[in-house]
């Protein structure tokens, strides 16, 4: 038999987007899955939606938003407890092409060294790349650069999966836990990878299966909070040796003056001020190792 495969897809006000997603998931050709639908406590009529049109999909509702990593977790510790063999997390606002799953679960199984499969990823109703198997990462800036004028024609290793979709196999759950709560939002995918590299499970690209994303990476107050916030965290947690986390400080260090001199400028002269104070206390924050979700006041 197939292995078990539960897809969690973290939910969060996701509108007709998840409806669309949960549509093309059921339409899928692979024989032995699971669909489970976290929902980090949306405001939105998504879950009431969900329940009414998808009956054999099963929901687990989260009393507040708990952030990507932790409301994931919640779904990823149920799939285990359940007789998952491999987990498949998947954004809700993604959708998938019907063979997608079976061409990751083959390369998987074909290599017991394999411990994470991702696909290509397009843009929404396009053939355009989105993400493909080559990436670099920028421990100094805290950046992970994704090259997207370089698709790989076959399987191939790669540096790190993404949140957007990825294929884990249990064992790796079982060896490194589940994925770090260290972030609220943002590059959690990139550490649960570098932390599964490190205990010797490959990476690996999949050009075959391919999924759909819209990528409305949001522009709020709340999304620029955690993106300057994490990419702190990320830098000092995993610089590979002093010397570069030592730059990593100077540079984060270097950033704290510069948006607290444009957020004093915008001030004086009137101008937008919101997104350099944003990105001042973010950057602070992650310095301090705060991981907190935030808080917007009046004052933001």
């Amino acid at each position: 038999m197939k292995p078990l495969i539960y897809i969690i897809i973290l939910n969060y006000n996701g509108g007709e987007e998840i409806i669309e997603c949960l549509k093309s998931c059921q339409e899928i050709s692979y024989p032995n899955y699971k669909i489970l639908v976290v929902d980090n406590a949306s405001t939105d009529d998504s879950v009431l939606q969900i329940k009414k049109y998808f009956k054999n999909v099963k929901v687990i509702q989260n009393r507040n938003n708990l952030g990507f990593a932790a409301g994931n977790n919640i779904g990823i510790q149920y799939a285990l407890n359940h007789g998952a063999d491999n987990i498949l997390l998947l954004n809700n606002d993604t959708m998938v092409s019907k063979d997608f799953l079976d061409k990751m679960v083959d390369l998987a199984e074909a290599d017991s060294s394999i411990g994470i499969v991702v696909p290509k990823i397009l843009y929404y109703k396009s053939d355009k790349l989105w993400e493909g198997g080559k990436k670099k990462i920028y421990y100094i800036r805290g950046r992970l650069e994704v090259i997207t004028n370089s698709d790989a024609r076959r399987p191939t290793d790669t540096i790190c999966g993404t949140g957007c979709a990825m294929l884990i196999k249990r064992e790796v759950l079982e060896k490194i836990g589940l994925l770090p709560e260290d972030y609220f939002m943002y590059f959690e995918d990139t550490d649960f990878s570098l932390k599964a590299k490190e205990a010797g499970f490959k990476i690996f690209y999949q050009p075959e299966s391919i999924i759909w994303h819209r990528f409305n990476r949001g522009t709020s107050i709340v999304n620029q909070y955690y993106w300057y916030r994490s990419r702190v965290i990320f830098a000092l947690k995993w610089s590979p040796n002093f010397i570069i986390k030592f730059c990593a400080f100077i540079l984060i260090l270097f950033r704290i003056l510069r948006f607290f001199v444009k957020y004093q400028i915008a001030r004086l002269t009137g101008r937008e001020e919101k997104r350099f104070k944003i990105a001042y206390k973010a950057t602070i924050d992650g310095l301090k190792k705060d991981r907190r979700p935030i808080t917007i006041t009046g004052s933001f």
